[in-house]
């Protein structure tokens, strides 16, 4: 019986201290942080060699563009279970 007591406890004692050790890891964001947040293009639109506007990115030309996929969607494209159009980039600046 005793032993069901302590449990709660040290549960607390640990949620206590990891709050106060993920308080002392978070920072603040600097003003340059949130403009580059809403205005990610402002220093100039993303590109990668080979890629243009309005292509698609299938199970034959997918290799090319493995190094920008992540694991799962390269995988996904390489066993054909679905294509990517690509269009031209936008940017929705908030200003």
């Amino acid at each position: 019986m005793r032993r069901m007591k302590t449990l709660p406890r040290c549960f607390f004692a640990v949620a206590t201290s990891s709050l106060f050790v993920c308080a002392g890891l978070a920072e603040a964001a600097t003003d340059a942080d949130v403009l580059k947040s809403f205005s990610p293009y402002s220093a100039g639109m993303p590109s990668f060699a080979g890629l243009s506007s309005g292509m698609n990115i299938n199970k034959d030309n997918a290799d090319r563009f493995k190094e920008v996929l992540d694991v799962g969607t390269f995988m996904m494209l390489k066993n054909g279970w679905f294509e990517i159009k690509t269009a031209p980039t936008m940017s929705f600046d908030v200003g």
